[in-house]
C-alpha cells in the first residue's frame, strides 16, 4: 500500500524506527559525554573547549533531529494504519 510518492507502510515504519534510534543514540551520547568519570573524554576536551562544543552540538543535533523525524514519520504513518484497519478490520 503506497501513496502518490510511493511511500509504503514498511518504509515509513523503518524510517520512524531509525529516527527513534537516532534520538536514543544522541541522548545516550549526551549523557555519557557529560559524565566526568570517563578519563578518555576528559583528556580529549581538557585542553580545548572547542572539542567539547563540537561534540555537544553534534549529539544535541542528533537527538533533536531524530526526535522530530520520528514524530514526522509517526504522523505520516498513522492515517495509513487507520485506513488499513478500516479495510481489513482490527485483526490484521
Amino acid at each position: 500500500m503506497t501513496n502518490k510518492k510511493g511511500a509504503s507502510i514498511k518504509w515509513l515504519l523503518n524510517k520512524m524506527v531509525f529516527s527513534f534510534a537516532l534520538a536514543i543514540f544522541g541522548s545516550w551520547g549526551l549523557m555519557v559525554f557529560h559524565l566526568e568519570e570517563i578519563e578518555a573524554l576528559n583528556n580529549l576536551i581538557e585542553g580545548n573547549d572547542m572539542y567539547a562544543f563540537y561534540i555537544d552540538m553534534v549529539l544535541r543535533t542528533l537527538t533533536f533531529l531524530g526526535f522530530f523525524m520520528s514524530v514526522y514519520y509517526y504522523v505520516m504513518l498513522r492515517p495509513r494504519l487507520k485506513r488499513v484497519a478500516e479495510l481489513v478490520g482490527d485483526r490484521w
